[in-house]
């Protein structure tokens, strides 16, 4: 259950990030 918490927590990161700047996504997608 903590894993899964971790793993929904870093998805909305990512989210938040995509949503920020379409720059910054392209270096979160590539460190996912």
């Amino acid at each position: 259950m903590n894993t899964h918490r971790k793993t929904y927590s870093s998805i909305r990161d990512i989210k938040k990030t995509l949503t920020a700047k379409p720059g910054k996504r392209a270096a979160t997608v590539k460190a996912a």
